[in-house]
């Protein structure tokens, strides 16, 4: 019998936001209009939402030997996150330096930094832990062999996998067989259909993308809503909201995802919450603004 908790295994950052007009042009020099820190990296960032509405949830990866690092278990301990098997490393904690822009969309430039150090030999030695999991929550921001590592041996303990594909990157369809419901936006859907397909395409090839999972996929088309694909086409409007900062809503809708999976709710019924909590979410800057109860 497994236990009654959910392992995220990914990323922690620690971003720098610059409030911007716009994006630059190549070669353009531009001032910020403001700079803000908050704690991130996708892992955690799902982790802070599923801890901050009460799921038993550990964090599993690495931080540096920085004061980053410092602050970013401080953080997840501040939402409840079990961080006990955090491991500290010796290089600078990751870092994401993103723009903001007035509407709220964001982009954002990468250093892995201590993320690089999430290994298959950290995963074995955390094994029992792992793999007697209800639910265990993964993303692309940690090596590459680890994913497929924990992929494969999940299946043998009939671990559930949640694969947020971010930022997207090859993976073969014997692992994507392996997951049992994948979370990607448009772009992502894009890259395991092997097409820049339009919205109206994507949802017409939705189906393929389905095919190649166990139980379901979710597809998250920003202010258009996002669908839950298994036999049929559900659509999940998104909640109003005033956005002020967009970071963190797409990790919130996952986060509230799986704590609704894990709390009995249907998988259309968990997107329903996902949409609602992501609409908290973007009213105010940083992931501190994720929800500790859904209106």
């Amino acid at each position: 019998m497994k236990n009654k908790y959910v392992s995220v295994i990914g990323s922690l950052n620690y971003d720098f936001f610059l409030k911007v007009n716009r994006l630059p042009k190549p070669g353009e020099n531009m001032h910020a209009k403001d700079l803000k820190f908050s704690c991130g990296g996708k892992g955690a960032n799902q982790a802070y939402q599923m801890g901050k509405l009460g799921l038993n949830v550990y964090m599993i990866g690495c931080v540096g030997d920085d004061e980053y690092g410092d602050k970013c278990i401080q953080s997840l301990n501040d939402a409840k996150v079990n961080t006990s098997f955090i491991r500290r490393v010796h290089c600078n904690t990751g870092l994401g330096f993103v723009s903001v822009q007035e509407d709220g969309e964001v982009s954002a430039i990468l250093d892995e930094g201590a993320n690089a150090f999430v290994s298959i030999d950290m995963i074995k030695a955390l094994y029992d832990h792992i793999f007697n999991s209800e639910y265990v929550v993964l993303q692309m921001e940690i090596p590459m062999e680890t994913i497929k590592y924990i992929i494969k041996e999940a299946e043998k303990h009939d671990v559930k996998i949640v694969l947020n594909p971010a930022p997207a990157q090859e993976l073969e369809e014997k692992y994507l067989n392996k997951v049992h419901y994948l979370i990607v936006n448009e772009v992502e859907a894009g890259f395991y259909l092997g097409e820049n397909y339009s919205d109206e395409e994507l949802l017409e090839h939705g189906f393929d993308l389905r095919k190649k999972v166990k139980s379901g996929l979710i597809l998250t088309l920003g202010s258009k809503g996002s669908y839950y694909i298994d036999e049929y086409r559900t659509f999940i409007p998104i909640v109003k909201a005033k956005a002020v900062d967009s970071t963190g809503a797409g990790d919130s809708y996952i986060g509230s995802f799986v704590y609704g999976l894990f709390n009995g709710y249907t998988p259309v019924e968990s997107c329903q919450l996902g949409a609602r909590s992501s609409a908290q979410t973007v009213e105010a800057f940083g992931r501190e603004s994720m929800p500790s109860m859904l209106k």
